[in-house]
């Protein structure tokens, strides 16, 4: 039920698909714009994921269904805030694996708990944020929504989170922190979990913010050899140093943003102190010696020098997925939000020209006006407080999945 001072946004698609280029379709959407044999088949005889959206995604493409955060919350930075550090959900339960990564140390990988799911549930690996895990509020409220049993062809999913190194209950082990580059990382998580489910119905992978970007870059590199299915991406920053300059515009964005993401990875780095020593790593002690840290000094000091880079803008340009978005081939839907204030506002039109000039109508870009980063909190029916990206989150995953089960099963009758 819409209540008084409710905010219905609408949704912008631009997508590769020539045909759609430039058109307006309706009022408050505008369109402007391992592996395998069987995986490449699959992708390839589907739909152009414009009209999937049009057809199975109504949180996208119905009024009823779009974001609708209440007059109070419509503030991106709000929106921001509570995204990042609210509590709605109880914690959830997860088995916790560990997986050697290839470029040292081990990565956490997190299970949720959901015994009710059959062997071949699909499964979803969500990559978090740059300081996030799987207690995070946007972790729990997506895996929460996508681990529900339904009726149908698509009953539930299998959730694994791959935890950003360094993070809560995830010491480090070696002397690498995640960014965006780091596409082994998920290279190995996606190997091991085909290998603990190989009778899994489909793969598919969901990435928060800077987890948006390497889940991006993965599959740039991968293109048509892409073992995941499909992808979303959430609140992805697509360009590091367009990032650095929007959050640090103001004293406010400052404080509540770059200060504390960079002095939060900066006590990371002092928790891990000998590793680094140990490794040799560049700008150690300038790094340690302040007591609080912008997230661009971090990078200039620090982060670029650990990622093997001469300096912040070589990183941004080899790591940011802006400059690669365009060599995606697997079906995937990009989601963010016009008043992000990491990556919104002016940033999204070079996203919009690089998705429009892919030429891939597998890939779409949807903005909404409202819902900041990693936010999109509003109340729904029952008037509970969730956030609505889980919706259209799921009603892909279930489109894309129903498509595959329908091209296989046509397939064994022509066999």
């Amino acid at each position: 039920m819409l209540r008084l001072f409710d905010f219905i946004d609408s949704v912008e698609l631009v997508t590769g698909h020539s045909a759609d280029r430039g058109e307006t379709k309706e009022p408050e959407h505008i369109a402007t714009s391992e592996s395998g044999e069987s995986a490449l088949s699959f992708t390839s005889n589907l739909p152009p994921v414009l009209e999937i959206i049009r057809k199975s995604v109504p949180s996208l493409c119905d009024r009823t269904r779009a974001f609708k955060p209440s007059w109070s919350w419509s503030l991106g930075d709000v929106q921001t805030l509570f995204g990042n550090f609210a509590s709605i959900y109880a914690p959830l339960t997860y088995g916790r694996y560990f997986v050697s990564a290839d470029s040292g140390g081990a990565l956490a990988v997190d299970f949720v708990s959901a015994p009710w799911l059959s062997l071949d549930a699909p499964i979803i690996i969500v990559l978090p944020g740059i300081l996030g895990n799987s207690q995070s509020l946007y972790v729990t409220s997506a895996t929460e929504y996508l681990t529900r049993l339904r009726n149908g062809p698509v009953t539930g999913y299998r959730v694994a989170v791959m935890n950003t190194r360094g993070t809560s209950g995830n010491p480090l082990s070696s002397a690498h922190l995640t960014h965006a580059g780091m596409t082994d990382d998920l290279r190995a998580v996606v190997s091991f979990v085909r290998k603990c489910y190989p009778e899994s119905k489909a793969l598919f992978a969901l990435g928060f913010s800077m987890g948006g970007a390497l889940l991006s870059n993965y599959l740039a590199e991968e293109g048509d050899a892409c073992p995941i299915d499909a992808g979303f991406c959430v609140s992805t920053v697509w360009d590091l140093e367009a990032c650095a300059e929007r959050i640090e515009e103001n004293y406010l964005r400052r404080l509540l943003y770059s200060y504390t993401i960079g002095t939060s990875l900066t006590r990371i780095v002092h928790a891990h102190e000998q590793l680094f020593r140990d490794a040799g790593a560049t700008g150690l002690d300038e790094l340690l010696s302040r007591s609080a840290v912008r997230m661009s000094a971090f990078n200039d000091i620090f982060m670029s020098h650990l990622a093997g880079y001469s300096d912040t803008a070589a990183f941004a340009a080899a790591t940011s997925p802006i400059f690669r978005v365009g060599k995606i081939r697997r079906p995937c839907v990009l989601l963010n939000a016009h008043d992000d204030p990491f990556y919104g506002g002016d940033c999204l039109e070079d996203l919009r020209k690089r998705v429009r000039e892919s030429g891939y109508d597998g890939l779409v870009l949807t903005i909404t006006k409202k819902g900041g980063h990693v936010g999109w909190l509003q109340r729904n029916r029952e008037g509970n407080i969730e956030q609505w990206f889980a919706r259209p989150v799921r009603e892909f995953f279930d489109t894309i999945l129903s498509e595959k089960i329908l091209w296989q099963n046509n397939r064994k009758k022509h066999v």
